[in-house]
């Protein structure tokens, strides 16, 4: 038999290779189906039919506890869209970018006019009211008018770090307070002064805001940003006495009266926000505090994420305090060009306009002709010239290199990207008993103000006005400032050798002068105020003592009439039955009728007051808790970090702070 050639060979497995193939693949297939083992299904298709019906029912019927369903709500921040923003142009600055013009436009197209800005109002407005101990200047400083000069300020900034002391919220749970003993020359300069307030918060979207200017201003979003700047806010409220009564009208609120005690105060507290979230103008500065601390009340919900832990806090001080200290020039000149900034602005620095202007010489301006060369390409350069100052300032804020994070966290606010604003205002000129509710809205630049009138297409009102006013914002729930003085029935006795029963009270009293309350057990008679004189227990956190001497309890409502248990004569029900121990009293709750300083009677008793002695006398215990802490300073009470304490009293006081001969540093941002 003849050898087949190569080229017969090549010939065949052209001709025949996919039959070759085609014949594996049904020889494996056949061997598959030959190995297998096949029985019915044992259910049939209506039952698998009928399952999966029963299921999407019993799906459909669940219920899904809120509790459960708020874990996985999405904020406004954690929005799809925002997250992606977030992403994308924090960690690239697109705005270094972004052009002045279209890179396309149609040849014949027309050029598009100037146009009105859609303004937004502030959102979810609401209101949270408390009570604020605040430090005031010392009395001598108040006297004379005399101001620290700016050797005094620095060496404030040099004192040793127990000397400037934080807030207390920014204080570990389980961290014990430090107390500086107070010399008693000092104590007499010590000044306090409470007062019941109610803090109206909001949060304006500055981010979308500034995309509804982009169409009106023809410019992209940087410069559009550069044209949009708050100015100052309105604010207004309406009161009434009577749940029942209708609202009074609107009427404006005036805010002299909190720039006065922020006057007043020593110096301005650290913010408990991220100064990303705050403007100088719509941003109220908050008086440092005696007792308590800053945290609920002074913020929002929508603002959670900003809220500093006590490293961010550390941190964000000593950058804004390096930052200005090497900008004080451009400071100057910026107060000088915002005259027309009004709200806040006399009081603290604008704190994004400061880091927008610092880190702009090192970002935004023409790298040195030294690192272009270096480097052959003008963005590195730019961006080596912001590491080199990234790394000086890291040096000069932690020379010993502790804080790892600081380089990257100080570069993060070179690009940090503005979305929301705090509104925030402590409206201190309130009265005890008297319910309020609220609106706002801001006063912005007109970013179209002074263009040519052809470039608005002839429409006079757009380039006329120097500024806008925001939309109103809905108004705020009702908001009732808690009472002074809180009276509660302990007994009636019948009247012996008087003409009326004898009504025993439990007063609980808010000192102003104080700061905290005073409680003691008094007789009342009828037809006298509810109140008198008794040998009572004080804490005075100015000047951390407890005392024990006479005190005035006063309330403006009158005791009338009060009914004591009756007693049944058993000669007249000769088969009642009464419990043991009763000794024929009816187990009756005392009741007391008394009138109101609106002219109103109401009656009460122990049963309707149950709740809310239990909230004053567990108000109480925590101040005896805290007085505590002027004997032995250095006691660690675990049990007064409780979730029922930081959730209710938190924001009223804690541990208290320690005195200070002067805080005009806490806050970096405090103009001179």
């Amino acid at each position: 038999m003849r050898k087949p050639s190569v080229p017969e060979v090549r010939q065949f497995l052209i001709s025949h290779v996919e039959k070759i193939g085609l014949g594996v693949v049904l020889l494996l297939v056949a061997a598959a189906l030959a190995g297998t083992h096949w029985k019915p299904y044992e259910r049939s298709a209506d039952e698998l039919l009928q399952s999966v019906a029963q299921a999407e029912e019993q799906l459909q019927s669940a219920a899904w506890p809120d509790s459960e369903r708020a874990r996985f709500e999405l904020s406004a921040a954690q929005h799809p869209r925002r997250a992606v923003d977030r992403l994308l142009f924090s960690a690239i600055p697109v705005s270094h970018y972004a052009r002045l013009t279209p890179m396309r436009r149609h040849p014949l197209a027309a050029e598009q006019s100037l146009s009105e800005v859609k303004l937004r109002p502030v959102e979810d407005l609401q209101v949270k009211q408390g009570r604020v101990l605040v430090r005031l200047a010392p009395e001598r400083l108040q006297r004379d008018g005399l101001k620290q000069s700016a050797e005094e300020n620095q060496s404030e900034i040099q004192r040793p770090d127990s000397l400037l002391r934080r807030e207390d919220l920014f204080r570990r749970k389980a961290e014990p307070a430090v107390h500086t003993p107070v010399a008693a020359s000092e104590q007499g300069s010590l000044r306090g002064r409470a007062y019941p307030y109610l803090s109206v918060v909001g949060v304006f979207d500055v981010e979308a805001q500034v995309r509804d200017y982009m169409p009106a201003v023809r410019r992209n979003f940087r410069d559009s940003r550069e044209l949009f700047e708050i100015l100052d806010f309105q604010l207004q409220r309406q009161h009434r006495r009577d749940p029942a009564a209708p609202w009074s009208s609107w009427s404006s609120v005036d805010i002299d009266v909190l720039k006065d005690l922020i006057r007043s105060a020593d110096g301005i507290a650290p913010d408990v926000v991220s100064a990303d979230v705050t403007d100088s103008a719509i941003t109220s500065p908050l008086p440092p505090r005696w007792t308590g601390v800053w945290a609920k009340t002074a913020t929002h919900p929508r603002l959670s994420e900003y809220v500093l832990s006590p490293q961010d806090l550390e941190r964000e001080m000593e950058f804004y305090r390096a930052v200005i200290d090497q900008s004080r020039r451009s400071l100057e000149e910026e107060r000088r060009n915002r005259r027309g900034k009004g709200g806040f602005h006399e009081f603290v620095q604008d704190p994004r306009s400061v880091r927008r202007d610092f880190f702009a010489t090192a970002v935004d301006a023409a790298p040195s002709p030294s690192s272009w060369l270096a480097t052959g390409n003008p963005d590195a350069a730019k961006n080596r010239e912001l590491d080199q100052l990234v790394r000086r300032l890291a040096r000069e804020i932690d020379p010993e290199n502790r804080d790892r994070e600081l380089e990257e966290w100080i570069r993060r606010q070179a690009r940090v990207q503005e979305h929301l604003l705090l509104f925030r205002y402590l409206d201190v000129d309130v009265e005890p008993g008297v319910t309020y509710r609220y609106r706002v809205r801001l006063e912005v630049r007109n970013p179209n103000y002074r263009k040519p009138l052809a470039a608005a297409g002839g429409l006079p009102h757009v380039v006329q006005g120097a500024t806008r006013l925001t939309p109103w914002s809905e108004p705020t729930p009702p908001a009732t400032v808690d009472e002074l003085v809180h009276y509660f029935v302990t007994s009636v006795e019948p009247a012996r050798s008087r003409l009326y029963p004898e009504t025993r009270m439990n007063l609980f009293q808010y000192d102003l002068d104080l700061g905290t309350t005073v409680q003691h057990e008094l007789d009342v008679m009828f037809g006298r105020a509810i109140g008198g004189t008794a040998t009572a227990r004080q804490v005075d956190p100015v000047r951390q003592i407890v005392e024990e001497k006479d005190y005035s309890f006063r309330s403006d409502d009158v005791l009338v009439d009060a009914l004591e248990d009756f007693r049944f004569r058993p000669q007249d029900h000769a088969g009642l039955r009464l419990g043991g121990g009763s000794r024929g009293d009816a187990g009756l709750t005392p009741y007391a009728l008394v009138v109101t300083r609106d002219g109103k009677l109401k009656t009460i008793n122990a049963a309707s007051q149950a709740a809310e002695l239990e909230r004053q006398t567990t108000y109480l215990g925590w101040q005896n808790a805290m007085a505590t802490d002027y004997r032995d300073p250095a006691r660690n009470d675990l049990e007064r970090n409780s979730s029922d304490y930081d959730a209710i009293y938190r924001d009223i006081f804690d541990l208290p702070s320690a005195p200070q001969r002067s805080s005009k540093e806490n806050n970096p941002l405090r103009r001179n």
